[in-house]
């Protein structure tokens, strides 16, 4: 009893409600914390919580505003001058959404590591297409009824592939197609 009397002497009358209220509300926590974790199943718990986990590694999707974003980025990258290893060309992709997440709608995506393996595998898909693409403009410029000369051929490829178009053309780009 003199500890409580020294303190209501230095905290006062509400001081001295106040202290005990917090008290009881720190024993009722307790008490709460102790209920939740009879009821809990933790094991069962854990064992959902992975389940869950895996799922969403698996099914974890880009928008398609992402996958257009990395579509766009692979052509464009496909068409730059100096590009001779066509392989990495997803890896170059990858590094240059990592580098800028902003710019490209992947500041949410790369943070998590479902986000990012799906945004790997997307940049996969996107460079084989861009690839694929190239390729067939590249046939197709040499069929018999539809034959380009280089200038053509570069300024279709450009004008289909390439971030903003034919406008910006240069020497090198003749060169690397």
């Amino acid at each position: 009893m003199p500890f409580i009397l020294r303190i209501r002497n230095d905290l006062g009358y509400e001081g001295l409600h106040l202290y005990i209220w917090l008290i009881t509300l720190v024993y009722q926590v307790l008490n709460n914390v102790i209920n939740v974790t009879r009821i809990v199943d933790f094991e069962s718990l854990q064992r959902t919580l992975a389940h869950l986990n895996e799922r969403l590694d698996s099914a974890y999707q880009l928008t398609k505003e992402q996958k257009r974003a990395l579509r766009k980025l692979g052509q464009d990258l496909i068409t730059s001058p100096g590009r001779m290893e066509y392989m990495e060309l997803s890896a170059a992709i990858v590094s240059r959404v990592r580098t800028d997440t902003n710019a490209y709608g992947f500041e949410s995506v790369i943070n998590t590591s479902p986000g990012d393996t799906a945004m790997v595998a997307e940049a996969a898909v996107a460079a084989s297409t861009a690839q694929n693409r190239l390729r067939a403009m590249n046939v197709n410029s040499m069929e018999a009824g539809k034959k380009l000369s280089l200038e053509g051929l570069t300024c279709l490829i450009a004008k289909k592939l390439k971030k903003g178009g034919a406008a910006n053309v240069r020497v090198e780009h003749l060169l690397h197609f």
